[in-house]
């Protein structure tokens, strides 16, 4: 159903002017730009290099950092309306999550930054702790422990892990929607 030319552009992690590679995009009339960026900072200057070429493609899809991220809605609500990501599916109301973002703004004076990263960050770090603790610093005797990891409270929820080591569940489809990241079902 359809193909066509992939047009690659790369960039630093300090860059900050994306013009000459967006007109690039926009020469070949690019019906699809996939945005992978650090920081939701980078993708309000992406954002708002596009608007100023007065351009938007048929369709973008960014990656979790944005999707993860509401605040980009406040000053490109229309300009993302219909883009497309990804998020970890997780619940910012479960209690276990909660708790975190609370530590944080109590410590930090500011909400919880890269939500998504928080908290599978945080239950990574916890769940290897509990493999150290559980078997000792030994490499297949951790890989081993995972397999036998099934509903664990973490921050992201119940954490489980399938026959190859793999966590249950994982990302989901989100589509910014009346100024939001509304989830794909």
């Amino acid at each position: 159903a359809g193909g066509g030319t992939a047009t690659v552009e790369t960039y630093t992690s300090e860059t900050t002017d994306f013009k000459t590679a967006l007109l690039k995009l926009k020469e070949v009339g690019a019906d699809l730009v996939v945005v992978v960026a650090q920081t939701p900072e980078k993708y309000g200057v992406i954002f708002k290099q596009i608007q100023d070429m007065d351009w938007k493609p048929k369709q973008m899809i960014v990656s979790e950092v944005a999707g993860g991220d509401t605040s980009l809605f406040k000053e490109y609500k229309d300009f993302m309306e219909g883009m497309w990501s990804a998020d970890f599916n997780y619940d910012t109301t479960y209690q276990p999550f909660m708790d975190i973002a609370t530590k944080y703004k109590e410590k930090y004076a500011e909400d919880l930054p890269y939500k998504s990263f928080a908290a599978t960050g945080y239950d990574a770090i916890h769940v290897i702790a509990d493999a150290l603790t559980a078997v000792g610093n030994d490499g297949e005797k951790i890989k081993n422990y995972f397999y036998t990891v099934k509903d664990r409270v973490g921050a992201i929820g119940k954490l489980s892990f399938d026959e190859n080591g793999d966590l249950v569940g994982g990302y989901i489809q989100v589509i910014g929607k009346d100024g939001t990241w509304v989830k794909v079902e």
